[in-house]
């Protein structure tokens, strides 16, 4: 579903952002693309497209290019003062979601219910990764489950939605886990998880800085880190980190606008590994063995960015940065000692299911 102004359904995003990435053109700080997965073209001339981009205050003077039938997603607005992130872009009928796609139709209109009543909660996992990447390769939609998360202020008002929808909660086991953990069962029999505050695994994200970014999944600094701390890979993982590379580039936000949405900050990044030994062990270890495993997912000539040169960017930006005194001091005893946790299934360690 589009925005509708001025009487016009358009399936567009409109992007206002500096586009100076690597091996790119640098241009106009003050950009706006429309992208229209749609039509063959959208007139940025057009009164319904200048009223939506005075809704959104961008500055009259901002250049307007038109990128008919841009490939991916790229997902946001943005202006000079920073203002939340919106989108409303279509998916391209082309790409086809398959097996998966009622899966993701049904987790953006939970988020949708979810916006309306100013709840944060994004997705994360399997899901979120169909989402940003349509180019996915399909998958059977019996063996996927949704994940979702929300911080514990939140975690109450999450339920009630979900059980105002038909999800049927995991009394017992939320009661238990729910100050980081709940588990509902949507009424198609879709196991649904809600990460509170933190996913715990094999290592420890904070999720709650990440909420505010993109319009439907945490940041993709995080989501990759999500993919990343993982000790024991499947192939799975690998796809979705090589697809997720090959879609967004690795790359600081423009100066001047505090959203890193669309893109996958190094910085952002390398903060989590820099204070963590264990963090950063894991993560350029993953880095490397997915080094020529990328190229094997992913055809180049099919790829906006190349992943072997963002994953490259990654590690050098990990073992570059400056880290802390604890990570200096754990970094002494190295693998001597177990640096990471193998993560337990607490839905199925519970003595209730549901």
């Amino acid at each position: 579903m589009g925005l509708g102004v001025g009487g016009l359904d358009f399936g567009w995003v409109a992007e206002l952002a500096s586009l100076e990435h690597q091996n790119a053109t640098p241009r106009c700080s003050r950009t706006v693309r429309l992208i229209d997965y749609d039509a063959a073209e959208t007139d940025p001339e057009h009164p319904g497209v200048q009223a939506f981009l005075a809704m959104q205050d961008v500055r009259p003077t901002a250049k307007l290019t038109t990128l008919a039938g841009t490939r991916g997603v790229r997902h946001f607005v943005s202006n000079g003062a920073a203002r939340r992130s919106v989108w409303r872009g279509k998916m391209r009928k082309e790409h086809g979601l398959n097996e998966t796609q009622p899966l993701v139709q049904e987790a953006m209109q939970l988020i949708d219910d979810a916006n309306s009543e100013a709840i944060p909660l994004r997705l994360l996992g399997g899901i979120a990764f169909r989402l940003l990447c349509p180019d996915l390769p399909p998958r059977f939609a019996g063996h996927q489950d949704l994940d979702l998360a929300t911080t514990s202020s939140n975690r109450r008002r999450v339920a009630g939605l979900l059980e105002a929808k038909g999800y049927l909660p995991a009394r017992r086991f939320n009661t238990l886990h729910g100050h980081r953990q709940m588990a509902f069962q949507s009424p198609t029999g879709m196991p649904v998880d809600v990460i509170v505050n933190q996913l715990d695994m094999c290592h420890t994200l904070d999720l709650r800085q990440s909420l505010q970014e993109m319009p439907y999944t945490i940041g993709l600094s995080e989501l990759l880190l999500s993919k990343l701390q993982i000790v024991e890979l499947n192939e799975k993982d690998v796809v979705d980190v090589a697809h997720l590379l090959s879609a967004f580039p690795v790359s600081a936000f423009p100066v001047g606008l505090s959203s890193t949405a669309g893109h996958i900050d190094p910085e952002r990044f390398v903060k989590v590994l820099a204070s963590n030994w264990g963090w950063w062990r894991t993560v350029t270890l993953n880095l490397s063995k997915l080094r020529p495993l990328v190229v094997e997912v992913v055809k180049q000539e099919a790829s906006d960015y190349d992943p072997v040169e963002q994953i490259d960017q990654l590690l050098t930006a990990a073992t570059t940065t400056r880290k802390s005194i604890a990570w200096r001091m754990r970094g002494l005893i190295g693998e001597r000692v177990e640096w990471y946790r193998l993560p337990e299934d607490i839905r199925a360690s519970s003595p209730e299911g549901s």
